[in-house]
């Protein structure tokens, strides 16, 4: 570089702020978009580099951690948040084997990263056997989950492709201990391996309150392909360990002898709708069941509220996840369904117990386990959904039948639209229904400030 020119590049980054060897800017703030790399100076490989006060971006490292065991893990004692990959996960007290590789997770079916914080007792989990989709653990090992892009009919990630590290992979950009920053980026495959039709890309943002803020957004491969759209971000479904019955983790109500498997709330007001399932086996997808629930006559308002939350109900903690207007989730494009009802969705379940996730058992689709297979088997139940519609449909099995579900994710407007949006969601766990809808609430007033992970920082109610 002949001397002419280089004086003149270092009178322009002279002008412009910028110190060579850094990444400061004269006057500029700190990046506040997880997406924003941070202000990071790099000494030398001897001198770590440390992240300046305030800065967010990957975390200034050289060598990748390796990963640990399960029991070095629990040696380490947690200050503020941390995120850490071992190498040796396995949920649900589930002793059998994980192979052959594939259908089980290919790489390492065993390997997870797992999110803890200061003084609680919960951990936020991304296994690679359950095709990384993150759940909460609890301490009684319930793992509630709330689900991803899923595809319109047909692709998944619990199916043997979809668990391929080729097409689900996580990545820790920032590992605490002020904030943690995940990014899970996952390709949508079906179960004949087909080239995938959409890619999602889901950060997930926390810090030492144990809150996750939650950022969504997908790509389609084919938009002229309705196949390769997806009309349902969040589903909140519970992972259950083999040998424990539901009701062993849910509040029983003494009343009707039955047990609260979820709910959703209207974070504005005291409405609440409650779902009850009792102990009685359902090894089928067809034949009777039993579910009972209350505040149905505020279904609709729930679902038309500009701000609701979702919550797995367990005796441990409640699971929730908050979502409205501010944080994308407009009032009168959102779905709630409560899928034990048929005028809610048009599943239509009941208390079924599912054992294809979240060891993944089959390549895809729903098996439905008796009380004799959850014995040995970890399994799911699936209480509460939601779907992004048009317009919300009315509360009645004839207008939530699936052929009217269809037609709306057919819609070409309604793709574009969810399709061209960013969301944005709370995923905690709180000791009541009160804590939830105050810090659910105090989230979606911050207004724009919800598309912020800093929006979280602050939400410990007091």
């Amino acid at each position: 570089m002949s001397i002419l020119r280089r004086d003149f590049l270092q009178r322009v980054v002279a002008g412009t702020g910028f110190v060579l060897g850094g990444a400061r800017t004269s006057g500029a703030s700190a990046p506040s978009n997880p997406a924003v790399r941070g202000s990071v100076k790099h000494d030398s490989p001897a001198n770590p580099p440390a992240r300046t006060e305030g800065g967010g971006g990957p975390d200034p490292i050289f060598e990748k951690p390796t990963p640990i065991t399960m029991a070095e893990l629990a040696k380490k004692k947690v200050e503020g948040v941390r995120a850490v990959e071992v190498s040796d996960y396995v949920f649900g007290n589930y002793k059998g084997p994980l192979t052959p590789s594939p259908p089980h997770a290919d790489q390492n079916p065993k390997k997870a990263i797992i999110v803890g914080w200061e003084g609680k007792p919960n951990k936020f989990v991304f296994w690679h056997e359950a095709s990384y989709s993150p759940y909460f653990e609890l301490p009684s090992g319930a793992g509630p989950n709330f689900q991803f892009w899923e595809s319109n009919w047909g692709g998944e990630l619990f199916n043997q492709y979809g668990r391929m590290e080729q097409h689900s992979f996580v990545d820790i950009i920032e590992s605490g201990p002020q904030r943690v920053w995940i990014r899970w980026t996952y390709l949508d495959v079906d179960e004949k391996g087909n080239p995938p039709v959409l890619r999602g890309t889901d950060d997930f943002v926390s810090y030492a309150n144990g809150i996750v803020w939650r950022r969504q957004t997908y790509q389609t491969f084919y938009p002229n392909r309705d196949d390769a759209q997806c009309a349902s971000s969040l589903d909140f479904f519970t992972a259950i360990p083999a040998g424990v019955h539901y009701s062993e983790l849910m509040p029983k109500d003494e009343q009707h002898g039955d047990y609260l498997v979820g709910a959703f709330l209207d974070v504005y007001s005291n409405k609440q709708y409650n779902v009850y399932w009792d102990k009685s086996d359902k090894p089928g997808w067809t034949g009777p069941y039993y579910a009972r629930r209350t505040g149905a006559e505020w279904f609709l308002d729930i679902e038309r509220s500009r701000g609701k939350a979702a919550v797995q109900t367990f005796r441990d903690g409640l699971a929730y996840c908050a979502f409205g207007d501010a944080s994308g989730y407009l009032a009168d494009r959102t779905e709630l369904w409560d899928n034990s009802h048929p005028d809610t969705s048009p599943c239509n379940w009941g208390n079924a117990k599912m054992i294809h996730w979240p060891v993944g058992w089959v390549n895809s689709g729903g098996v439905i386990g008796n009380d004799q297979d959850i014995m040995t088997k970890p399994y799911h139940i699936d209480t509460l959904s939601m779907c992004l519609v048009t317009k919300p449909l009315p509360m009645n099995a004839e207008a939530r039948k699936w052929d009217n579900i269809r037609k709306e994710w057919r819609d070409k407007e309604q793709e574009r639209w969810v399709g061209g949006r960013v969301f944005y969601c709370l995923h905690g766990v709180e000791p009541d229904f009160r804590t939830v809808r105050q810090v659910s609430r105090r989230w979606l007033e911050k207004g724009a400030d919800c598309a912020r992970p800093e929006s979280v920082e602050d939400l410990k109610w007091k």
